[in-house]
């Protein structure tokens, strides 16, 4: 699982940032909500969640699943988070097939 310092440390390499007045002006939040993200105290709400899926080009609702997990674990609601990652692993499983199929499709294109 990535938290929210995986992330924020993602958006800045994959952005060329290198600071957190940067990566707060790209997330459109406050310099002081990217401390507190940096330090656990939150996690970033749902649309700051989206916004940096976007920025990493990944799907939204693996981000969202992480961002429930990590609150839920915050909580210790232990079965709770046993069904976030087996909805996490099913998410994970569906990408991997549909990037395969892909890459099969973009194969047979070349080779035609």
């Amino acid at each position: 699982m990535d938290t929210p310092n995986g992330y924020l440390d993602r958006v800045m390499r994959q952005h060329g940032i290198t600071s957190d007045y940067a990566l707060a002006q790209l997330l459109g939040v406050r310099r002081q909500a990217v401390s507190d993200y940096r330090r656990s105290q939150i996690f970033p709400s749902a649309a700051i969640a989206l916004r940096i899926a976007q920025l990493l080009g990944l799907p939204p609702e693996l981000v969202l699943l992480h961002r429930m997990r990590w609150l839920l674990t915050r909580d210790k609601e232990q079965k709770a988070i046993a069904v976030i990652e087996k909805i996490e692993s099913i998410v994970i499983a569906e990408l991997t097939r549909s990037n395969d199929a892909s890459d099969a499709v973009n194969s047979r294109r070349e080779h035609a």
